[in-house]
């Protein structure tokens, strides 16, 4: 079992601690309205949307919601949460959306499950939906989209920074 089913298998597992846990919006709320601000259209994708809390919100604020996560227990909750939504068991690493589908890509704490063999691509991809939906609403990004060879090398540097230096003591 690779990581991603043991991740599936344990949110399974424990549906009603996270329900418990998971439930109440003004842990990210200040998150969620500096992302709605700064959307043009009505219409969201929520990666890794759980439970349905953030699509609850975003719904409640007038936006038209698709949500996408694999555990089927959450799918289901989501669905009671946010009835006018549309919830799929669906992978983030195969996004199957039209790019210029969306006017916004909300992911909380959704991308962290992603295997590190396979994070990079997927941060990769899931930036490119998002640029590519920018780009067509007329707006900019500060930087190019780095390639996939590109983020490696950042990782390493950064990684490479918070190791400590060697010591050399001559006596």
């Amino acid at each position: 079992m690779d990581l991603v089913e043991e991740t599936i298998k344990a949110y399974s597992a424990s549906v009603d601690d996270f329900v418990a846990k998971h439930s109440d919006i003004n842990v990210i709320k200040n998150e969620a309205d500096f992302f709605i601000s700064n959307i043009k259209g009505k219409k969201i994708l929520d990666v890794g949307c759980g439970i349905g809390r953030d699509a609850k919100y975003f719904s409640e604020q007038g936006y038209s919601i698709t949500g996408i996560d694999l555990t089927p227990e959450f799918i289901d909750i989501a669905k009671k949460n946010v009835p006018s939504g549309h919830f799929y068991i669906a992978d983030m690493r195969k996004m199957i959306f039209m790019d210029d589908y969306f006017d916004g890509i909300w992911s909380m704490a959704s991308i962290l499950h992603i295997p590190k063999k396979e994070a990079n691509k997927t941060h990769f991809e899931v930036g490119k939906k998002v640029r590519q939906t920018i780009k067509e609403l007329g707006g900019a990004m500060p930087e190019n989209l780095p390639s996939e060879e590109s983020i490696k090398k950042i990782e390493a540097k950064k990684l490479k920074a918070l190791l400590p230096k060697k010591v050399c003591i001559n006596l």
